[in-house]
């Protein structure tokens, strides 16, 4: 049952972010709600198929050709992999501050590889891509997943404390 629940729950979120998020204004349109979400239940909850989230929103990205970016799934694939070793060697858990690290760590993987994958692509046929829409478009991503982690982080420190406090009686 948890497995069906997670996995409605990842389509539903990539889902809003390539349906919702993606029609809001600039610059809120810039979030990139599933890597904050995998971010934050691969590291504060434990939530282990999180990882796999990104790989699969590639996979959405790469068949519903959203992205001006061919083979969406390796840079979403690296960046699950530095989540996944951040988490597991660089950052702790137990602080905002290492969950904001391993999602710009994540981030900065994803953005790196797409730009990667962007020259290599203009390369090989008439494709251009300004580095400068990109970047922006990533920091813009990084500010507003940082103000996400924000509200989600003490939420989840509270509720966890409301849990302990209401099992003790």
């Amino acid at each position: 049952m948890k497995r069906i629940f997670l996995i409605v729950f990842f389509v539903l979120l990539s889902m809003c972010e390539l349906g919702f998020v993606s029609a809001l204004p600039f610059p809120v349109d810039r979030l990139p709600l599933v890597l904050v979400a995998s971010v934050f239940l691969f590291q504060s909850l434990d939530v282990r198929p999180a990882a796999w989230w990104m790989v699969l929103h590639g996979v959405f990205l790469d068949l519903l050709q959203t992205s001006s970016i061919r083979f969406e799934i390796v840079p979403h694939a690296v960046a699950a992999l530095v989540l996944v070793l951040a988490s597991r060697h660089l950052f702790s858990n137990r602080s905002f501050w290492g969950v904001l690290g391993t999602f710009a760590l994540s981030l900065f993987a994803l953005s790196c590889t797409e730009i990667l994958l962007s020259i290599f692509q203009a390369l090989f046929e008439d494709f251009s891509l300004s580095f400068d829409v990109l970047v922006a478009m990533r920091l813009w991503g990084l500010g507003l997943g940082t103000l996400l982690l924000l509200i989600f982080f003490p939420l989840t420190e509270l509720l966890t404390r409301a849990q302990k406090n209401l099992l003790s009686f």
